[in-house]
């Protein structure tokens, strides 16, 4: 167990004896470890532009636009690549309003 998870059991540990010392079932809450509950994770990296647009040069041209979507616009790459089964492409249609979902479909990779 991490020390992420640890933070949190102990949080949630000390959430239900709050509970139970306010209900009177205990005198006193015996979780009173100073920053305990406290998570301090690891800062993530991130790419520079320079390397976004590297990658994109170096992936099929199909999942270029992808790629700067979810970058450029802070989604998450589980959602942009799992919307309902598949990812979203455009396809060719009349209509030009990108909010109509007509105009929307999924595409297999």
């Amino acid at each position: 167990m991490g020390a992420s998870e640890v933070a949190k059991a102990y949080r949630f540990l000390r959430a239900v004896l709050v509970t139970a010392t306010d209900d009177l079932i205990i005198p006193r809450n015996p979780c009173r470890i100073k920053g305990a509950g406290e998570e301090k994770p690891d800062e993530r990296p991130v790419l520079t532009i320079d390397q976004v647009f590297k990658l994109v040069e170096l992936i099929p041209e199909r999942l270029r636009a992808l790629v700067l979507l979810a970058t450029f616009a802070s989604l998450r790459w589980g959602k942009s690549l799992h919307s309902e089964g598949g990812i979203w492409t455009l396809r060719p249609a009349r209509s030009a309003s990108l909010g109509n979902r007509s105009n929307w479909t999924r595409a297999r990779c």
